[in-house]
């Protein structure tokens, strides 16, 4: 009995673990493409490597939120 409590649990932390790993690979593709889209768009003319970084991470946590909540609502 024990055996499949941990065995359970293994395959839980292993669910957690490959589902956080897609979320932080999911942010670095998002910085990615804003910082992109957003040099193109002109919008980084005045700002230093901070301000930018600061407004890549924010909107690709964004990104991040929302895709996981489209994907929640459609399962």
């Amino acid at each position: 009995m024990d055996e499949i409590l941990n065995f359970q649990c293994l395959l839980l932390l292993q669910k957690k673990i490959l589902r956080t790993l897609f979320s932080v690979l999911l942010v670095a593709i998002f910085y990615i493409a804003v910082d992109f889209v957003l040099q193109k768009l002109g919008v980084y003319l005045s700002v230093n490597q901070m301000q930018r970084s600061i407004v890549n991470a924010v909107a690709a946590i964004l990104l991040l939120f929302a895709t996981q909540r489209i994907i929640c609502v459609k399962e």
